[in-house]
């Protein structure tokens, strides 16, 4: 259950840092789109740049969460498959220990 909880922390995490990312590009780009701001060719090529840069961060940050999740899928199905194996387990084990019992008391009555 522990190992659940910490996956479930990464997966919210690398969903937090997404959008941290997100927004820092929204801030990033209407902070540079004011009427007055003029680019000349070497700071609009860096610009583009910077943003490609950017949008492959969320892109592997994307990447990242999407591994994040399927690990936390597995560990989810896991466990479930666990639970359900202790709980058909459990019912042999009660219902062997009642057989036992009524075998027992049966030998009693013979006596």
């Amino acid at each position: 259950m522990r190992a659940l909880a910490f996956s479930q922390k990464r997966v919210d995490d690398e969903t937090q840092r997404l959008a941290q990312l997100n927004s820092y590009k929204s801030e990033y780009l209407s902070n540079g789109n004011s009427a007055n701001t003029v680019y000349s060719v070497v700071e609009l090529m860096e610009l583009n740049r910077f943003l490609a840069q950017l949008d492959d961060t969320i892109l592997k940050q994307r990447e990242v969460i999407n591994l994040r999740q399927k690990e936390l899928d597995h560990k989810r199905n896991a466990w479930k498959t666990t639970l359900v194996n202790s709980n058909v387990i459990h019912k042999v084990v009660e219902n062997e220990c009642s057989q036992f019992k009524n075998d027992r008391s049966d030998i009693f009555l013979f006596f």
